[in-house]
């Protein structure tokens, strides 16, 4: 009988000692599964994130290709109203010069220039300054949105020009 007491209660203890374990195996895969959630949801909100920055990315490249075809198309027009007007066609055209936009390029609501676009432009007004005969210059500039400049037309670049 003694035996069969000690038995019982060891049986007894094992299984509420098998019973806390395995409270404590549900209650770290509990929190573990609510860890894991939790990465998950960050994950997830950031990959929404990114892909509303990759829609308006698209939308501004769209609306950039669209702006880049129309001043392709203005620059188009403006060569063939130079044309039209005969300054190419009687060969009066001494030199032609294109910047590009990385060479001469105005900070957004200032005439200021750095020291590569002065350059550039002073060779510019050397070559026409240095011809014989008179000579017209045209000019097709493109603008950002920013307000007029106060002072413009007393700019340093005007100035130089006139």
């Amino acid at each position: 009988m003694k035996v069969t007491r000690i038995l019982t209660v060891t049986a007894l203890s094992a299984v509420l000692a098998a019973c806390a374990t395995n409270d404590k195996v549900e209650k770290s895969v509990s929190a573990a599964q609510a860890e894991t959630n939790k990465k998950f949801e960050s994950v997830a909100s950031q990959i929404e994130d990114l892909q509303t920055k990759q829609k308006a990315t698209d939308t501004h490249l769209t609306a950039t290709d669209q702006k880049v075809s129309e001043l392709s198309q203005e620059a188009k027009d403006a060569l063939k109203r130079a044309q039209e007007a005969g300054v190419l066609a009687k060969g009066k055209v001494v030199f032609q010069q294109t910047f590009s936009e990385d060479r001469v390029k105005f900070k957004s609501g200032s005439y200021d220039l750095d020291k590569e676009a002065k350059a550039a432009l002073d060779d510019f007004a050397g070559k026409v300054k240095a011809l014989t005969t008179s000579a017209a210059v045209s000019t097709t500039t493109i603008s950002d949105s920013a307000a007029p400049m106060k002072g413009a037309a007393t700019s340093p670049a005007a100035a130089a020009w006139h």
